[in-house]
């Protein structure tokens, strides 16, 4: 049922970047550091195994919900704006997306530099990570 005083917006994202962003420290911090540098502010509310609770910006404050594979973005001013939150949400499921994918990419490359002799590492221009192994 709609409510006339919440703008909501909800995105999903793949859940293995939700999962590298949740359990590892420097990505919540990167995600941190980064909602501060877009939006002023950022706080951990709540913080679990599947997820978190995020309250994000000032002085116009958002819910941010990272729970599972889903994004969930509320406003509660007096005068949202459900294009406002929609392109809140799009920002913040992107960026999820782009750290949850780098923090993936570099457990993998380390994981094959522990392994073998890896020459060269190069981001292509779609930010997939390549790598030259010699066997």
């Amino acid at each position: 049922m709609p409510c006339d005083a919440v703008a909501t917006a909800t995105a999903q994202v793949d859940q293995r970047f939700i999962t590298e962003l949740l359990t590892q420290g420097e990505g919540r911090a990167s995600l941190i550091h980064w909602l501060k540098t877009q939006y002023g502010d950022a706080a951990i509310l709540l913080s679990g195994p599947g997820g978190m609770s995020l309250r994000v910006g000032w002085p116009k404050q958002y819910s941010v919900d990272i729970w599972g594979r889903t994004i969930t973005v509320l406003e509660t001013w007096a005068d949202q704006d459900q294009q406002d939150v929609e392109a809140v949400r799009d920002k913040i499921a992107a960026f999820v997306r782009d750290l949850g994918g780098l923090l993936l990419q570099q457990k993998i490359a380390a994981s094959l530099k522990g392994r073998y002799n890896v020459t060269e590492s190069v981001t292509a221009p779609n930010k997939a990570l390549v790598l030259k192994v010699k066997l």
